[in-house]
């Protein structure tokens, strides 16, 4: 899995799914995805509320968008 923001698909159009707090993302759901992304986490945090994942993974996504368009810009 990768992380957050380093999934290859900075500049494509992209869909976030959301995996329940404690036991993520189900079999078919993961399946389905082109991609699966974590929050690196240290051992002392069992689990990410919902919408605290949400905001770190499209803060993330925005963050490596905008690296993304910058380097395709000072080519």
């Amino acid at each position: 899995d990768a992380l957050v923001g380093e999934t290859g698909f900075e500049t494509d159009p992209l869909v976030v799914v959301l995996g329940s707090e404690g036991n993520g993302l189900s079999r078919l759901v993961r399946e389905t995805c082109d991609s699966i992304a974590g929050i690196p986490m240290s051992n002392m945090v069992e689990s990410l509320n919902a919408s605290v994942a949400a905001g770190i993974t499209l803060y993330s996504v925005a963050r490596a968008r905008r690296e993304a368009g910058a380097a395709a810009s000072a080519k």
